[in-house]
C-alpha cells in the first residue's frame, strides 16, 4: 500500500469511504421504504377492519355482497367473521370456509388483537392479518382482516436491485471524480516536488565546484608545503573559494527564507538616486570592471522610496556584476519614473539574451550560453527577482535594439509602499470578515 503513489491512495481512500456511505446510505434508504410500507399496511388493516365490523353490525346482507370488498386476486385486502369457537360467518368470495387464525391466534384475537403474517396457498402470496373483537348480532365475533404484501414486496426488491446496479456505478463515478480531484489538487505539490528536487541537486552541484577546488588547494599545499609567493597565492585561491562557497550559501538561504516567508524586510527611506549613484561605485572598483564606463544617473522628479537598503543593493550589485561581465565598453545604471513606482534600469552594450532564454532567465540555477554566463551560479537574477517581489515591485529583462540587455526592477515609491504596509497592517488587524471596514 505504501508503494502505491500518493495519487492512488487518496483515490482509494477516497472509493473505501465512498462506499461505506452509499452502503449505509442505501440500507438507510431501503429499511425507511419498507418501515413507512409497513406502517401504511398497518394503517390499512385498521381502517379496513372498522368498515367490516361497522358492516356486521348493521348489515344483514353479509360480506359476500359488500359493493366495497375486493378479493384477494383482485386487490390487496380480505375480511373473514368469525365466531368465538373458530367457525367461519362470513368471508370475501374466493377465500377458504375456514378460519385464517388458528386456534391460538383467536384466542389472542379475543383478549383483544393480534396481528400475523402469513402465506396464503393460493397464489403463494403473502398476506398481513389483523383479528380484532367485535359485538355483533347479539354475540362476540372476531373480524379478520388481511392485505397482500406483493406489492411492497416488490417495491422493496425493486429498490434493492436498483442500489445494487446504481450504487458501484456511482460509486466508480465518484472514484474516478476523486481520483481526478487527487490529481488536480496534488499537481501542485508535485511541482514544488520536483522543483525542490531539480534546486537541491543544483544547489548540490553548484556547491561541488568550490568545495572540490578548495580540497584541491588544500591537498596541495599539505604535500608541497609551497612557501612563499607559492603559499601566498595557495592560500588566496583558498580563500576565494570559501568566499564563493559563503556567496552562494548566502544565496541559498536568502531564497529558502522568501519560499517560507520568513525573510523580514527592514525597510528605510531611500533615495533613487544616491541607490544608483552608490552601486555604480562599486562596480568601478571591481577588477572586471578595468577599461569599462560605468555611469549613472536618476531622473529628478523620481521619488523616495521605502525599501531595504540591504537587499536592493544586493540587487543592484548582481545586476551590476552580470552587466560588468558581458558588455562591450559600456554599462549604465539609472533610475526613472514617478508617481507610485521607480525603475532602476541597468544596461550594457554586450551580445544580450539569447531570445529563447528570456522567458526563463529569473529561473534559479539557470543560464544561458556560456558567452553570457561564464562563471555564475544561476541564482543572480532569481534572487534580483526575489527582493524586488519582496518589496511589491517586479522584475524585467529585455534585449535592447540597439545590441545589449536591459534588466530592470521596480519598486513603490514612499507614498505607495507607505499605504501597502498600513493597509496591511490594518487587515492583520482586523477580525475575519471585517475587511470591508
Amino acid at each position: 500500500m505504501s508503494r502505491l503513489p500518493v495519487r492512488w491512495r487518496l483515490t482509494l481512500a477516497f472509493a473505501c469511504v465512498m462506499a461505506i456511505v452509499l452502503a449505509a446510505t442505501g440500507l438507510f434508504v431501503r429499511q425507511r421504504l419498507a418501515a413507512n410500507l409497513d406502517g401504511a399496511v398497518a394503517a390499512s388493516l385498521r381502517s379496513h377492519a372498522a368498515d367490516v365490523a361497522a358492516l356486521a353490525q348493521q348489515s344483514d346482507t353479509g360480506l359476500a355482497d359488500a359493493k366495497h370488498s375486493r378479493l384477494l386476486g383482485q386487490g390487496p385486502q380480505l375480511a373473514q367473521i368469525v365466531d368465538v369457537r373458530g367457525r367461519v360467518m362470513d368471508a370475501t368470495p374466493g377465500l377458504p370456509r375456514r378460519s385464517l387464525l388458528s386456534p391460538a391466534e383467536l384466542a389472542k384475537a379475543r383478549a383483544g388483537s393480534v396481528v400475523v403474517r402469513r402465506t396464503l396457498v393460493a397464489g403463494d402470496q403473502p398476506v398481513r392479518l389483523l383479528g380484532l373483537p367485535i359485538r355483533a348480532q347479539g354475540q362476540w365475533l372476531i373480524v379478520v382482516v388481511g392485505q397482500s404484501l406483493e406489492e411492497d414486496r416488490r417495491a422493496v426488491d425493486d429498490l434493492t436491485r436498483l442500489l445494487l446496479i446504481g450504487g458501484p456505478a456511482a460509486l466508480l463515478l465518484a472514484s474516478l471524480a476523486g481520483y481526478a480531484l487527487a490529481g488536480a489538487s496534488l499537481r501542485p505539490v508535485e511541482v514544488m516536488r520536483r522543483r525542490e528536487r531539480a534546486f537541491v541537486a543544483d544547489a548540490s552541484h553548484e556547491l561541488r565546484s568550490p568545495l572540490t577546488m578548495l580540497r584541491t588547494e588544500l591537498e596541495l599545499m599539505a604535500r608541497d608545503q609551497p612557501s612563499g609567493a607559492d603559499l601566498i597565492a595557495a592560500t588566496a585561491s583558498a580563500i576565494d573559494e570559501t568566499r564563493r562557497l559563503g556567496r552562494l550559501a548566502d544565496d541559498l538561504l536568502l531564497l529558502t527564507r522568501a519560499d517560507s516567508e520568513r525573510f523580514a524586510l527592514h525597510r528605510t527611506v531611500a533615495s533613487p538616486g544616491e541607490l544608483v549613484r552608490g552601486a555604480a561605485a562599486r562596480a568601478r572598483r571591481q577588477p572586471s570592471a578595468v577599461g569599462l564606463r560605468v555611469d549613472a544617473h536618476a531622473d529628478a522628479d523620481a521619488p523616495l522610496v521605502l525599501v531595504d537598503v540591504d537587499r536592493v543593493t544586493q540587487a543592484l550589485d548582481n545586476l551590476l556584476d552580470n552587466a560588468i561581465r558581458h558588455a562591450a565598453s559600456a554599462v549604465e545604471i539609472t533610475a526613472e519614473g514617478g508617481g507610485s513606482t521607480v525603475e532602476i534600469h541597468v544596461r550594457d552594450d554586450g551580445a544580450g539574451f539569447p531570445p529563447e532564454f528570456l522567458p526563463q532567465a529569473w529561473e534559479r540555477f539557470t543560464r544561458a550560453d556560456a558567452a553570457r554566463t561564464d562563471d555564475g551560479t544561476g541564482l543572480g537574477l532569481s534572487i534580483v527577482r526575489t527582493i524586488a517581489e519582496l518589496h511589491g515591485g517586479r522584475a524585467h529583462a529585455a534585449n535592447r535594439p540597439g545590441g545589449g540587455a536591459d534588466v530592470w526592477i521596480s519598486v513603490p515609491s514612499c507614498a505607495e509602499a507607505r499605504t501597502a504596509a498600513a493597509d496591511d497592517a490594518l487587515a492583520a488587524a482586523l477580525p475575519p470578515g471585517r475587511e470591508d471596514l
